[in-house]
């Protein structure tokens, strides 16, 4: 019996001293907490959030600058950093406030992008996009080191909106209220090649849902508004441009009516929580625009220099009204 519990004892310790190494890998290589947490050290006067449509450019950019990067040069007044990553959203954003609060660290100012595509299907139920292990890491260092542990005993345990490919591929896809087919019939590998229905399928896919004021990003857009005022932050949300244009060519009159629907389904989610948001979503004309076979959110350097301008605006009337 002695020599089981001494066993069992070991195995005990090797467990923990894995899942210790683990949890410190992981940590390591979150390079954007190394970089808030830096902050947080320093004090840093504004946060800013982004996705790809931070940092993306055309080749043909002389000025290749991302738009935090305009921005932390532009607002002198202000130190500032950037916590950027393709596909994040306002589900992985939410989880960072929370974690700046509790740590703490109250920056003056928080920008938020919100990207109208993050809503579709294509982005918010794609798996890869979830970051669960992030979440769960600015949630609860601790609980990550048994993160595995609790998935492989209960498959049902979905902190953070695991999804599944399966899940993903059979996800519903509409055109407004219309089903007009699931993921994977628009995620085949036909659509690698261009065409003119490709095209046409690609923009439905990105943009022409009808969002609904319960959809969970949308509630996580809230309760960020609510937990930052009620620590004296100043969160400035901006809705990214959208290539307007282009969708007006593929789905006429249409296109436009749903983006505007869609945008105003956002600013009264914000304005129920007594906050606004700087609507960009039809400042920009097509020639604003990086993307290469299908639209999405990309800017060249004239459309980064645009939205530095309209959040350069913003922040300093809203120190003006102080």
């Amino acid at each position: 019996m002695k020599k089981f519990f001494t066993k069992l004892a070991i195995f005990l310790l090797i467990t923990l001293v894995f899942q210790i190494l683990f949890l410190i890998i992981h940590i390591r290589s979150f390079h954007q907490l190394t970089v808030l947490e830096k902050a947080q050290k320093e004090k840093v006067d504004i946060v800013y959030f982004g996705d790809s449509s931070d940092t993306n450019y055309s080749n043909e950019d002389l000025d290749k600058r991302s738009i935090s990067q305009m921005l932390k040069e532009t607002l002198t007044n202000y130190s500032m950093v950037s916590i950027s990553h393709p596909a994040y959203e306002a589900d992985i954003f939410l989880e960072f406030c929370k974690y700046m609060v509790k740590q703490k660290y109250y920056p003056k100012v928080v920008i938020i992008p919100i990207n109208m595509r993050s809503f579709s299907p294509s982005w918010d139920r794609n798996p890869g996009w979830q970051f669960e292990k992030e979440k769960t890491i600015l949630e609860n260092k601790l609980l990550f080191m048994f993160f595995k542990m609790i998935e492989a005993f209960d498959k049902n345990n979905k902190r953070f909106n695991e999804i599944t490919q399966s899940e993903f591929e059979n996800t519903e896809v509409f055109s407004g209220e219309k089903a007009v087919g699931i993921v994977k019939d628009f995620e085949k590998h036909e659509f690698r090649h261009y065409s003119e229905e490709n095209m046409k399928n690609s923009i439905l896919y990105f943009y022409m849902f009808s969002l609904k004021n319960d959809h969970r990003k949308l509630k996580s857009l809230a309760e960020m508004a609510k937990i930052l005022l009620e620590n004296n932050i100043r969160p400035v949300f901006y809705i990214t441009p959208i290539d307007y244009e282009t969708g007006e060519r593929y789905f006429p009159g249409e296109f436009s009516e749903r983006l505007k629907n869609n945008v105003e389904t956002i600013k009264s989610v914000l304005e129920e929580n007594n906050f606004g948001v700087l609507d960009l979503s039809m400042d920009l004309k097509t020639n604003f625009f990086a993307w290469e076979r299908y639209p999405n959110e990309h800017l060249n350097e004239k459309g980064r220099k645009y939205v530095t301008e309209r959040i350069e605006e913003m922040i300093k009337s809203d120190e003006k009204k102080k």
